[in-house]
């Protein structure tokens, strides 16, 4: 997700450009952007439309600030990449316009305030990064209608409370990485009905306690981290023959008996 898409096929002189006006400029059809960390390129807000005019992309270091509303107007967008500035401030309700969104990364910046229940309503969100920020309170128990969901990152955002019931149903998950926050409670057994997941990262749960049980059936995991816990009991037996298996640290828990003999060739612990 190093680089992304922003891309809008609104042509020029349509209601868009002109809502937009100087700060995004007029839209061409179609217009692809790309917004990365490049040393020695500052692009203020109010150059975005014509340096997609002039260039066709975009490389953007330390874009400091709020977003602007008027990036909730596009909503043609179907891939945003914000990563990597010093965005802050709260995230905007309006980001519920943004219905045909399937990528979008708004990692390692500044933003805060809670986690917008409206991200809820982008239902073709296949990768959804808020990772690195600054923000609060629980995950809205919206984001359990983002079915369509195959990466979610959330380490270090700055959540607190429990995994929502309602992610049960994001089925069709093959990575979680959601480790550094100040979640609470157990890890929810339903997590071993994500079966495509190949990366599952959680770690420092608190006022909870929990086992592995759920992983008897998630033959599919790559990468498998869960430290700091509180998990207890044993090791499930069978992940030694989780063949993929290739990375895996259960450090900082409260687990007995013996690690089973494991097979995958990949292995490092």
């Amino acid at each position: 997700m190093n680089s992304a898409l922003l891309s809008t096929a609104e042509p020029e002189g349509s209601l868009l450009g002109e809502t937009l006006g100087k700060w995004w400029g007029p839209s061409p059809t179609p217009v692809v952007a790309e917004l990365e960390h490049r040393e020695h390129s500052r692009i203020p807000w109010y150059n975005l439309g014509q340096y997609l005019l002039d260039r066709g992309k975009v490389f953007m270091l330390d874009v400091v600030g709020g977003i602007p509303e008027e990036l909730w107007s596009l909503t043609s967008l179907t891939s945003l990449n914000l990563a990597r500035n010093y965005l802050t401030g709260p995230l905007s309700s309006s980001i519920a316009n943004l219905t045909q969104m399937q990528l979008l990364n708004l990692g390692a910046n500044a933003l805060s305030g809670e986690v917008p229940k409206e991200l809820g309503k982008l239902t073709n969100l296949t990768d959804l990064n808020i990772g690195t920020n600054n923000f609060s309170g629980s995950l809205p128990l919206e984001l359990g209608y983002l079915v369509k969901l195959e990466r979610l990152y959330f380490d270090s955002s700055g959540v607190s409370g429990a995994i929502p019931s309602t992610f049960a149903g994001l089925k069709n998950l093959q990575i979680v990485r959601s480790s550094d926050n100040e979640l609470t409670g157990s890890i929810p057994e339903f997590i071993g009905n994500w079966s495509e997941l190949s990366i599952l990262r959680i770690s420092d749960l608190s006022n909870g306690s929990s086992s592995l049980a759920f992983l008897k059936d998630m033959t599919s995991l790559s990468t498998l981290i869960l430290r700091n816990n509180n998990i207890s009991g044993t090791i499930p037996t069978n992940i030694g023959d989780f063949q993929s298996l290739s990375q895996l640290f259960l450090g900082n828990n409260k687990l007995t008996g013996m690690l089973p003999a494991l097979k995958s060739p990949l292995l490092h612990m």
